[in-house]
């Protein structure tokens, strides 16, 4: 049986609840801040740590949307949970990936449609993978792996870049393939320090 709230960590629980609701995504602590006049991000803080002690919500820490509804919203259709996937962004040279200050955002994802464990969500900038069905400003969904397949796609860092190709190899080269003809394949060592794999992309979402 979960814990009795304050009113004020009701209060706070129900902004974040209609916060996502409206907006796809977790508060930060800021704007959790700003609503309620707690000048400090420890103050909300303590009023997070107290919703979590009492099995209200989940927060991850290296994220800075990372509030997450222990009860999430049922959707209509299948009654199923709501997760929520961060949104990458830019990523500067030898910066981990999923650091807080990469995350641009969330994207609430029906579990039914794919489980949001270990997935992220990568905004597509340009038409180089037009082709496999992927345009600009699609987001693809991408799982977290370092490994992958001859043919799949895949989400590589190239020194500070993301892009999404299609992964193969020849002899001691990983090649990155578009789906586009007007562009080329590059080729990088196997082993370069510039070249990671962050993810193998199982889905895509698209915004008409």
């Amino acid at each position: 049986m979960k814990k009795i709230l304050t009113k004020r960590q009701q209060e706070i629980l129900d902004f974040i609840e209609s916060f996502m609701q409206q907006r796809g995504y977790p508060p930060t602590l800021r704007e959790i801040g700003n609503e309620f006049g707690i000048s400090s991000t420890n103050g909300v803080r303590v009023n997070l740590a107290a919703l979590e002690k009492k099995n209200y919500i989940v927060r991850r820490p290296w994220l800075s949307r990372g509030i997450e509804l222990v009860n999430a919203p049922k959707t209509i259709q299948t009654d199923s949970e709501v997760g929520y996937i961060p949104i990458v962004g830019r990523v500067a040279a030898g910066e981990p990936i999923f650091a807080a200050e990469n995350i641009e955002g969330m994207l609430a994802v029906d579990d039914s449609f794919i489980p949001t464990k270990k997935v992220f969500a990568l905004k597509v900038q340009g038409d180089s993978m037009k082709d496999a069905g992927i345009i600009d400003g699609d987001y693809v969904l991408a799982r977290r792996q370092h490994t992958a397949e001859s043919g799949e796609i895949v989400v590589f860092i190239v020194g500070d870049e993301i892009t999404v190709k299609r992964y193969d190899t020849k002899g001691d080269k990983v090649l990155l393939i578009p789906e586009n003809e007007a562009y080329e394949v590059r080729s990088i060592r196997k082993n370069s320090p510039d070249l990671q794999i962050a993810g193998r992309v199982i889905g895509l979402m698209r915004q008409y």
